[in-house]
């Protein structure tokens, strides 16, 4: 029973979703945290090291955009790794020029396509940099100038996480489709990170998952989600999203796994052994 009512309620919400249900959704709930929150002034402490995470496939044309966002930020102590994940089209040219626009910038390529998630996990395990968090950025997106100062004045000296606000663009970056506090692009603490262990070997939905993961986690061990209060990043919409690609099935799957995290009671039963794919630096 319970599984046939959250599958009508899956449907429901993707049948209501092009009417404008999720957008208003999402304008009160970030009304709601807007209300409830004060909006920090203090820079990220310059004892914190964030290292930004960028999985790439096929996006050259955008990718250096991207990169120049980071080089951009108010934030000065970070370190970016862009994992190639076996991209098909021409990219070689594209990734040296953005390693050599700047030594905080570090380039690998996966062996094998792996998706999102292990290429994620596998430049996490690369990077060498002494971070203290990890966040996300994708290759076809771009970092507002103060989103590292910003979500680690939210983050302060304990472990948790700070989840993004995005602004969802067309393709050139034009217009305001949606806003919205994202799940991605979440920023956490490396004390956090280590207890969560990494993403899932899935295609799709792996970083909803990892939040949920997350927030349980913040239950049992007294630990606080933040959330911006400014936007983070900005985000184009356009036909290769793979958050656009088989709703329903990961609508459905993702409340399996919401109900099944819920009732782990055991954080050490949180962890997951992250999945990585052989790689090698890219010059």
């Amino acid at each position: 029973m319970q599984t046939a009512w959250r599958a009508f309620r899956v449907r429901v919400v993707l049948f209501l979703r092009p009417y404008g249900l999720t957008w208003a959704l999402d304008h009160w709930a970030l009304l709601t945290w807007r209300r409830r929150q004060s909006d920090p002034q203090t820079p990220g402490s310059k004892d914190h090291h964030v290292l930004v995470v960028c999985a790439h496939f096929n996006h050259a044309d955008w990718l250096p955009g991207c990169v120049d966002s980071l080089r951009d930020q108010t934030f000065p102590n970070w370190t970016m790794v862009i994992a190639d994940d076996a991209s098909t089209k021409p990219v070689d040219e594209v990734l040296s020029r953005c390693a050599a626009l700047d030594e905080r910038v570090e380039v690998i390529r996966l062996a094998h396509n792996r998706g999102a998630y292990v290429a994620r996990n596998t430049a996490i395990q690369s990077s060498k940099s002494p971070w203290t968090h990890v966040a996300f950025i994708d290759p076809d997106d771009v970092a507002e100038p103060g989103w590292l100062d910003h979500v680690l004045a939210i983050a302060g000296p304990d472990d948790g996480w700070v989840r993004p606000l995005l602004q969802r663009t067309d393709d050139q970056l034009r217009g305001v489709k949606r806003m919205y506090h994202g799940h991605c692009q979440t920023l956490f603490s490396r004390g956090l990170w280590d207890r969560l262990g990494g993403f899932l070997d899935v295609r799709v939905a792996g970083d909803t998952q990892l939040l949920f993961r997350a927030s349980r986690l913040g239950i049992l061990l007294n630990m606080k989600e933040g959330r911006a209060l400014r936007v983070s990043q900005r985000c184009r919409v356009h036909a290769g999203n793979a958050s656009r690609l088989k709703a329903e099935e990961r609508k459905q799957w993702l409340e399996d796994q919401r109900r099944t995290i819920g009732a782990v009671n055991d954080p050490d039963a949180l962890h997951v052994q992250p999945v990585v794919e052989g790689f090698t630096s890219h010059v």
